[in-house]
Protein backbone atom coordinates (compact mmCIF):
# COMPACT_ATOMS: atom_id res chain seq x y z
CA UNK A 1 0.00 0.00 0.00
CA UNK A 2 1.48 3.29 -1.20
CA UNK A 3 0.88 6.77 1.10
CA UNK A 4 -1.43 8.03 -2.09
CA UNK A 5 -3.67 4.73 -1.30
CA UNK A 6 -3.38 5.45 2.34
CA UNK A 7 -5.03 9.24 1.62
CA UNK A 8 -7.53 7.96 -0.52
CA UNK A 9 -8.57 5.79 1.86
CA UNK A 10 -8.59 8.05 4.76
CA UNK A 11 -10.30 10.78 2.82
CA UNK A 12 -13.55 8.53 2.00
CA UNK A 13 -13.52 7.30 5.45
CA UNK A 14 -13.69 11.14 6.66
CA UNK A 15 -15.92 12.14 3.78
CA UNK A 16 -18.04 9.01 4.13
CA UNK A 17 -18.44 9.62 0.02
CA UNK A 18 -16.30 9.00 -3.12
CA UNK A 19 -17.76 12.17 -4.98
CA UNK A 20 -16.56 14.41 -1.94
CA UNK A 21 -13.23 12.95 -1.71
CA UNK A 22 -12.57 12.92 -4.98
CA UNK A 23 -13.59 16.89 -5.34
CA UNK A 24 -11.14 17.16 -1.72
CA UNK A 25 -8.19 15.20 -3.33
CA UNK A 26 -8.56 16.80 -6.89
CA UNK A 27 -9.46 13.72 -8.59
CA UNK A 28 -12.37 12.51 -10.81
CA UNK A 29 -14.67 9.99 -9.15
CA UNK A 30 -13.94 7.17 -11.35
CA UNK A 31 -10.29 7.36 -11.03
CA UNK A 32 -10.73 7.02 -7.02
CA UNK A 33 -13.30 4.22 -7.16
CA UNK A 34 -11.10 2.50 -9.52
CA UNK A 35 -7.81 2.63 -6.74
CA UNK A 36 -9.61 1.77 -4.14
CA UNK A 37 -11.37 -1.11 -5.75
CA UNK A 38 -7.77 -2.30 -7.34
CA UNK A 39 -6.56 -2.12 -3.57
CA UNK A 40 -9.29 -4.09 -2.27
CA UNK A 41 -8.63 -6.73 -5.25
CA UNK A 42 -4.99 -6.87 -3.67
CA UNK A 43 -6.27 -7.14 -0.38
CA UNK A 44 -8.99 -9.63 -1.35
CA UNK A 45 -11.92 -8.05 1.10
CA UNK A 46 -13.59 -4.80 0.70
CA UNK A 47 -12.93 -1.65 2.40
CA UNK A 48 -16.15 0.28 1.84
CA UNK A 49 -20.06 -0.55 1.19
CA UNK A 50 -21.77 1.94 -0.96
CA UNK A 51 -25.09 2.89 0.57
CA UNK A 52 -26.45 4.96 -2.32
CA UNK A 53 -24.65 8.08 -2.81
CA UNK A 54 -22.40 7.28 0.95
CA UNK A 55 -19.92 4.52 1.67
CA UNK A 56 -19.74 2.53 4.92
CA UNK A 57 -16.30 1.53 5.94
CA UNK A 58 -15.80 -2.38 6.75
CA UNK A 59 -14.10 -3.08 9.83
CA UNK A 60 -10.99 -3.62 7.97
CA UNK A 61 -11.02 -0.25 6.89
CA UNK A 62 -11.56 0.93 10.17
CA UNK A 63 -8.46 -0.23 11.68
CA UNK A 64 -6.25 0.50 8.49
CA UNK A 65 -7.54 4.18 8.89
CA UNK A 66 -6.66 3.89 12.96
CA UNK A 67 -3.17 2.58 12.66
CA UNK A 68 -2.64 4.16 9.75
CA UNK A 69 -3.57 7.65 10.18
CA UNK A 70 -0.09 8.75 12.28
CA UNK A 71 2.00 7.32 9.01
CA UNK A 72 -0.01 9.50 7.29
CA UNK A 73 -0.01 12.92 8.81
CA UNK A 74 4.13 12.06 9.10
CA UNK A 75 3.98 11.51 5.46
CA UNK A 76 2.21 14.67 5.00
CA UNK A 77 5.23 16.54 7.34
CA UNK A 78 7.69 15.13 5.10
CA UNK A 79 6.27 16.22 1.88
CA UNK A 80 6.25 19.66 3.33
CA UNK A 81 9.57 20.03 4.63
CA UNK A 82 10.68 18.57 0.81
CA UNK A 83 8.86 21.03 -0.51
CA UNK A 84 10.09 23.73 1.75
CA UNK A 85 13.74 22.92 1.01
CA UNK A 86 13.37 22.74 -2.59
CA UNK A 87 11.56 26.02 -2.58
CA UNK A 88 14.17 27.84 -0.80
CA UNK A 89 16.75 27.32 -3.26
CA UNK A 90 14.42 28.24 -6.17
CA UNK A 91 13.10 31.54 -7.22
CA UNK A 92 12.74 31.00 -10.55
CA UNK A 93 9.77 28.80 -11.61
CA UNK A 94 9.01 28.04 -15.34
CA UNK A 95 5.68 27.46 -16.63
CA UNK A 96 4.42 26.37 -19.85
CA UNK A 97 0.95 25.89 -21.18
CA UNK A 98 -1.33 27.14 -24.15
CA UNK A 99 -2.40 30.49 -25.10
CA UNK A 100 -6.00 29.88 -24.23
CA UNK A 101 -5.28 29.21 -20.52
CA UNK A 102 -2.22 31.10 -20.42
CA UNK A 103 -4.33 34.53 -21.11
CA UNK A 104 -7.19 33.24 -19.18
CA UNK A 105 -5.99 31.39 -16.36
CA UNK A 106 -2.53 31.73 -15.97
CA UNK A 107 -1.63 35.65 -16.38
CA UNK A 108 -4.44 36.94 -13.92
CA UNK A 109 -3.61 34.00 -11.47
CA UNK A 110 0.20 34.88 -11.49
CA UNK A 111 -0.52 38.80 -11.66
CA UNK A 112 -2.46 38.02 -7.85
CA UNK A 113 0.35 35.70 -6.59
CA UNK A 114 3.10 38.73 -7.23
CA UNK A 115 1.68 41.18 -4.87
CA UNK A 116 2.33 38.74 -2.22
CA UNK A 117 5.69 37.37 -3.62
CA UNK A 118 7.01 39.72 -5.44
CA UNK A 119 10.38 37.79 -5.45
CA UNK A 120 9.62 35.27 -7.53
CA UNK A 121 10.20 34.99 -11.47
CA UNK A 122 8.36 33.05 -13.59
CA UNK A 123 9.16 32.15 -17.31
CA UNK A 124 6.15 31.56 -18.98
CA UNK A 125 6.23 29.56 -22.46
CA UNK A 126 3.43 29.02 -24.46
CA UNK A 127 3.39 25.44 -26.04
CA UNK A 128 1.43 23.14 -27.83
CA UNK A 129 0.87 19.64 -25.62
CA UNK A 130 3.19 17.36 -27.06
CA UNK A 131 6.27 19.85 -26.45
CA UNK A 132 5.09 21.03 -23.33
CA UNK A 133 4.61 17.13 -22.31
CA UNK A 134 8.31 16.45 -23.64
CA UNK A 135 9.88 19.78 -21.30
CA UNK A 136 8.16 18.54 -18.18
CA UNK A 137 9.16 14.74 -18.57
CA UNK A 138 13.05 16.12 -19.29
CA UNK A 139 12.72 18.53 -15.67
CA UNK A 140 12.86 21.53 -18.09
CA UNK A 141 9.12 22.96 -16.74
CA UNK A 142 8.18 22.93 -13.18
CA UNK A 143 4.53 23.46 -14.36
CA UNK A 144 2.26 22.95 -16.99
CA UNK A 145 -1.14 24.02 -17.38
CA UNK A 146 -3.49 21.87 -19.88
CA UNK A 147 -6.90 20.47 -20.95
CA UNK A 148 -5.51 17.27 -21.19
CA UNK A 149 -4.19 14.95 -19.27
CA UNK A 150 -0.57 14.31 -20.38
CA UNK A 151 0.01 10.29 -21.36
CA UNK A 152 3.98 10.02 -20.55
CA UNK A 153 4.50 8.27 -17.45
CA UNK A 154 7.60 10.58 -16.45
CA UNK A 155 4.88 13.48 -15.71
CA UNK A 156 2.00 13.00 -12.94
CA UNK A 157 -1.10 15.34 -13.99
CA UNK A 158 -3.48 16.50 -11.43
CA UNK A 159 -7.41 18.10 -12.19
CA UNK A 160 -7.20 21.35 -11.09
CA UNK A 161 -10.01 23.35 -12.40
CA UNK A 162 -13.21 21.89 -14.06
CA UNK A 163 -13.94 23.85 -17.18
CA UNK A 164 -17.05 23.94 -18.71
CA UNK A 165 -18.53 25.42 -21.79
CA UNK A 166 -20.63 28.42 -21.15
CA UNK A 167 -23.76 29.65 -23.74
CA UNK A 168 -23.35 33.05 -24.92
CA UNK A 169 -26.84 34.64 -26.20
CA UNK A 170 -27.27 38.23 -27.64
CA UNK A 171 -28.10 40.63 -24.55
CA UNK A 172 -31.28 41.18 -27.05
CA UNK A 173 -32.12 37.69 -26.60
CA UNK A 174 -35.46 37.18 -24.34
CA UNK A 175 -33.51 34.90 -22.15
CA UNK A 176 -30.78 37.25 -21.56
CA UNK A 177 -33.51 39.66 -20.57
CA UNK A 178 -35.14 36.92 -18.32
CA UNK A 179 -31.65 36.18 -16.08
CA UNK A 180 -29.22 39.12 -16.44
CA UNK A 181 -25.61 37.80 -16.45
CA UNK A 182 -23.92 38.68 -12.77
CA UNK A 183 -20.19 37.37 -13.43
CA UNK A 184 -18.25 34.34 -14.95
CA UNK A 185 -18.12 32.28 -11.77
CA UNK A 186 -21.64 32.88 -10.89
CA UNK A 187 -23.67 32.40 -13.65
CA UNK A 188 -26.85 30.72 -13.92
CA UNK A 189 -26.69 27.62 -15.26
CA UNK A 190 -28.57 27.36 -18.90
CA UNK A 191 -31.27 24.61 -20.43
CA UNK A 192 -30.35 23.81 -23.84
CA UNK A 193 -34.15 22.91 -24.74
CA UNK A 194 -35.02 26.62 -24.22
CA UNK A 195 -32.87 27.70 -27.55
CA UNK A 196 -34.62 25.09 -30.12
CA UNK A 197 -35.95 27.80 -31.74
CA UNK A 198 -32.84 30.06 -32.01
CA UNK A 199 -30.06 30.03 -34.82
CA UNK A 200 -26.59 29.21 -33.19
CA UNK A 201 -22.77 30.07 -34.82
CA UNK A 202 -21.27 26.58 -34.48
CA UNK A 203 -16.75 26.08 -35.47
CA UNK A 204 -15.71 24.94 -38.73
CA UNK A 205 -16.40 20.89 -39.40
CA UNK A 206 -12.40 20.32 -39.58
CA UNK A 207 -12.57 21.31 -35.56
CA UNK A 208 -12.09 18.58 -33.43
CA UNK A 209 -14.81 20.98 -31.04
CA UNK A 210 -17.92 21.21 -33.54
CA UNK A 211 -18.63 17.12 -33.04
CA UNK A 212 -18.29 18.24 -29.14
CA UNK A 213 -21.07 20.92 -29.64
CA UNK A 214 -23.06 18.75 -31.56
CA UNK A 215 -22.85 16.00 -29.17
CA UNK A 216 -23.86 18.65 -26.21
CA UNK A 217 -26.86 19.74 -28.83
CA UNK A 218 -27.92 15.73 -29.33
CA UNK A 219 -28.05 15.47 -25.37
CA UNK A 220 -30.44 18.69 -25.50
CA UNK A 221 -32.72 16.75 -27.07
CA UNK A 222 -32.62 19.48 -30.72
CA UNK A 223 -30.46 20.70 -33.36
CA UNK A 224 -30.18 24.26 -33.79
CA UNK A 225 -30.57 26.10 -37.26
CA UNK A 226 -26.93 26.83 -37.69
CA UNK A 227 -26.89 29.89 -40.04
CA UNK A 228 -22.71 30.39 -39.75
CA UNK A 229 -20.14 28.26 -39.37
CA UNK A 230 -16.84 30.21 -38.22
CA UNK A 231 -13.26 29.05 -37.13
CA UNK A 232 -12.49 31.67 -35.01
CA UNK A 233 -14.00 32.72 -31.31
CA UNK A 234 -13.50 36.13 -32.56
CA UNK A 235 -15.60 36.00 -35.54
CA UNK A 236 -17.69 33.67 -33.59
CA UNK A 237 -18.15 36.53 -30.99
CA UNK A 238 -19.18 39.44 -33.38
CA UNK A 239 -22.29 37.48 -34.67
CA UNK A 240 -23.83 36.40 -31.40
CA UNK A 241 -22.75 40.45 -30.49
CA UNK A 242 -24.79 41.45 -34.16
CA UNK A 243 -28.00 40.31 -31.79
CA UNK A 244 -28.91 37.34 -34.63
CA UNK A 245 -27.01 34.02 -33.33
CA UNK A 246 -26.57 32.23 -29.95
CA UNK A 247 -23.21 29.94 -29.36
CA UNK A 248 -21.05 27.87 -27.37
CA UNK A 249 -18.10 29.02 -25.60
CA UNK A 250 -15.69 27.22 -23.38
CA UNK A 251 -15.23 28.59 -20.45
CA UNK A 252 -11.27 29.72 -20.95
CA UNK A 253 -12.41 31.89 -24.10
CA UNK A 254 -15.73 32.89 -21.70
CA UNK A 255 -13.26 34.60 -19.39
CA UNK A 256 -11.68 36.85 -22.34
CA UNK A 257 -15.00 38.08 -23.39
CA UNK A 258 -17.37 38.06 -20.26
CA UNK A 259 -17.01 42.21 -20.29
CA UNK A 260 -17.57 43.00 -24.40
CA UNK A 261 -21.03 44.89 -24.74
CA UNK A 262 -23.97 42.91 -26.32
CA UNK A 263 -23.39 39.59 -24.75
CA UNK A 264 -24.44 37.43 -21.90
CA UNK A 265 -22.81 34.02 -20.46
CA UNK A 266 -24.61 31.47 -18.89
CA UNK A 267 -23.03 28.03 -17.83
CA UNK A 268 -24.78 25.02 -19.23
CA UNK A 269 -26.21 21.87 -17.13
CA UNK A 270 -25.22 19.30 -18.97
CA UNK A 271 -22.47 16.47 -18.15
CA UNK A 272 -21.51 16.45 -21.95
CA UNK A 273 -20.32 19.88 -21.15
CA UNK A 274 -17.99 19.77 -18.22
CA UNK A 275 -14.25 18.38 -17.72
CA UNK A 276 -10.80 19.62 -16.05
CA UNK A 277 -7.38 21.41 -16.81
CA UNK A 278 -4.74 19.75 -15.91
CA UNK A 279 -2.04 21.10 -13.24
CA UNK A 280 1.21 18.71 -14.85
CA UNK A 281 4.45 18.51 -13.33
CA UNK A 282 7.70 16.20 -13.73
CA UNK A 283 6.70 12.62 -12.04
CA UNK A 284 9.74 12.40 -10.01
CA UNK A 285 9.82 15.97 -8.69
CA UNK A 286 6.67 16.55 -5.92
CA UNK A 287 5.54 20.64 -6.60
CA UNK A 288 7.67 23.15 -5.05
CA UNK A 289 5.58 25.06 -2.01
CA UNK A 290 5.82 28.54 -4.44
CA UNK A 291 4.30 25.95 -6.99
CA UNK A 292 1.74 25.01 -4.54
CA UNK A 293 1.16 28.33 -3.57
CA UNK A 294 0.48 29.23 -7.02
CA UNK A 295 -1.69 26.21 -8.19
CA UNK A 296 -4.17 27.70 -4.66
CA UNK A 297 -4.51 31.44 -6.00
CA UNK A 298 -5.42 29.46 -9.52
CA UNK A 299 -8.06 27.32 -7.94
CA UNK A 300 -9.38 30.54 -6.46
CA UNK A 301 -11.52 30.99 -9.79
CA UNK A 302 -12.52 27.43 -9.88
CA UNK A 303 -16.58 28.07 -11.01
CA UNK A 304 -19.68 27.00 -8.95
CA UNK A 305 -21.18 23.71 -9.21
CA UNK A 306 -20.75 19.77 -9.30
CA UNK A 307 -18.09 18.49 -12.11
CA UNK A 308 -18.66 14.72 -14.00
CA UNK A 309 -15.47 13.65 -13.81
CA UNK A 310 -15.95 13.96 -17.90
CA UNK A 311 -12.62 14.68 -19.69
CA UNK A 312 -12.33 17.22 -22.47
CA UNK A 313 -10.75 17.78 -25.80
CA UNK A 314 -8.22 20.86 -26.43
CA UNK A 315 -10.29 24.11 -25.85
CA UNK A 316 -9.14 25.09 -29.22
CA UNK A 317 -12.31 26.28 -31.15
Amino acid sequence: MTERDLENIITAYDEGSFKKAAEKLFLTQPALSQSIRKLEGLLGEKLFICRGNRVEPTELCRNIVESGRPVYHQWLEFRKKTASLINTSKKTVTVVSNEAILTSILFPAIGRFKLSHNDIQFQILERKTTEAEAELALGKADLGLFALRLNDSRVTSVPILPTEYFLAVPDSHPYAAAHPFPGLCEAEYADLKGFSASEFVIPRESSRSHAEQMRIFEEAGFMPRSGIITATVNTLISYVQSGLYCALIKSCYASNYVSLPGISYYRLDLPTAKGFIYACRPAAVPFSSVVEELLNEIRQDKPKGENHGREILSPDL
